[in-house]
């Protein structure tokens, strides 16, 4: 896989891109780099598509406002084809859910992906496929996480992770953030937070970031195509349901002014989740997922 270190471009990019004030500029080699890259100063020395047998290739930067906004960018200039990717060192915009906030100091993991378009009957429920995708690698590097739906990754009960999916012009952008070195603080979450948040540094193995992440890309290219040319959305499901937090368990559904109560008892095929609330099951789309018996 290809390493390009997108340095100059990214500075010019600041303003743009909505940098509100200077930081101090992080060491290149915090992504685990290694001098083993490509050093390029504008995009356009980037490769404008992938051969045919290529692997894909990871464009590095120290900084951004985000991995997502540096993959629109290179995208919209013809630079950035399918299986491409972005990591960062740190960002100072990086969002979340409903564009929350996402605290990005250097040291975790940061990345955006461009992932092809899910064919049918798979074209329902992607943020299930792509976070059981995830959990699957985790627990080859021996991580063992849970789906907090629709798009948490939580280990130990505390949130470590989040995916974020994109589409735009009907094409899939997909952002990753793994706390692999530090969490936020319990002040620094948003007051209505379901969970702690927590970090990876005692179960992950001591590897680079960029190694780390080139592992998972390649991981994602041969799941990806083995899940949909073999397998079927409703077996697939059934394994997704199984790595669910709080499955069977009382919670409320806060999406708006009233929340829903009820049990989880698993998912739909197009990626709704399936509650039992009194005598009737109930299918929500949206929502944040808080425990009745407390968080954790």
């Amino acid at each position: 896989m290809d390493v390009f270190f997108l340095d100059q471009t990214i500075e010019n990019l600041t303003v743009s891109f909505g940098r509100s004030k200077a930081t101090p500029a992080v060491d290149p080699d915090i992504l685990g780099m290694e001098g083993a890259v490509n050093r390029v100063t504008r995009c356009e020395q980037i490769p404008d598509s992938l051969s045919q047998d290529a692997d894909g290739w990871v464009v590095c930067c120290r900084e951004c406002s985000s991995s997502l906004d540096v993959a629109r960018y290179l995208q919209a200039r013809g630079r950035f084809p399918v299986w491409a990717s972005v990591l960062c060192g740190r960002q100072w915009a990086g969002r979340g859910q409903k564009n929350r906030r996402w605290i990005s100091p250097s040291g975790n993991l940061y990345a955006a992906l461009h992932w092809p378009i899910f064919p049918p009957p798979w074209d329902r429920g992607i943020h299930l496929w792509i976070g059981y995708l995830t959990i699957r690698f985790m627990a080859r590097m021996n991580v063992y996480l849970k789906l907090k739906w629709p798009n948490d990754l939580v280990s130990a009960g505390n949130k470590v992770g989040g995916i974020l999916i994109e589409q735009r012009n009907g094409l899939w952008m997909v952002g990753f953030g793994l706390n692999i070195e530090s969490s936020p603080c319990e002040a620094a979450l948003r007051r209505e937070h379901a969970m702690t948040a927590g970090h990876l540094g005692d179960v992950l193995p001591r590897l680079p970031v960029l190694s780390l992440w080139k592992k998972f890309v390649d991981f994602c290219r041969s799941a990806y195509d083995g899940m949909i040319h073999s397998g079927q959305p409703s077996e697939v499901l059934r394994q997704v349901e199984a790595l669910l937090a709080y499955r069977n368990r009382a919670v409320r559904i806060v999406d708006g002014e009233f929340p829903i109560r009820g049990y989880i008892l698993g998912l739909t095929e197009n990626g709704g989740l399936r509650l039992s609330c009194g005598k009737d099951e109930q299918v929500v789309y949206s929502g944040s997922i808080v425990p009745m018996e407390g968080r954790g």
